[in-house]
C-alpha cells in the first residue's frame, strides 16, 4: 500500500518517519510526504499521531540540523554528549 492507495476520509496514524521526510529534504521520499501531509492539512485524510511521535520527529530534526551544520556523518547524538558545548 502507498499513501496514494488511501481513499478520501480514511484515518491514520502519522508515525515520525512521514513528518521527518515532509520537512527534511529526502530525494526519495519527502515528495510523497508532502504530498500526503498536504493531503491531511486539506483534510481529505484524517491525521492522527501523538506527543511521543512529535518528540521524537523533533529529536530526529534537531540531528539532522547539527549533522548538516557540523558535516557530521554519524554518531550526533554521542557526539552532543561528549561536546554539549558545540549548540550553545
Amino acid at each position: 500500500m502507498t499513501f496514494t492507495d488511501l481513499n478520501e476520509g480514511e484515518s491514520v496514524f502519522l508515525d515520525a518517519n512521514i513528518l521527518v521526510y515532509h520537512f527534511a529534504p529526502h530525494p526519495v521520499f519527502g515528495p510523497p510526504s508532502h504530498e500526503f501531509i498536504r493531503r491531511v492539512e486539506t483534510q481529505a485524510i484524517i491525521g492522527y499521531t501523538s506527543t511521543a511521535v512529535l518528540s521524537e520527529t523533533a529529536h530526529h530534526l534537531m540531528s539532522l540540523e547539527v549533522s548538516v551544520h557540523f558535516g557530521w556523518t554519524s554518531k550526533v547524538v554521542q557526539r552532543l554528549r561528549n561536546d554539549p558545548a558545540a549548540v550553545q
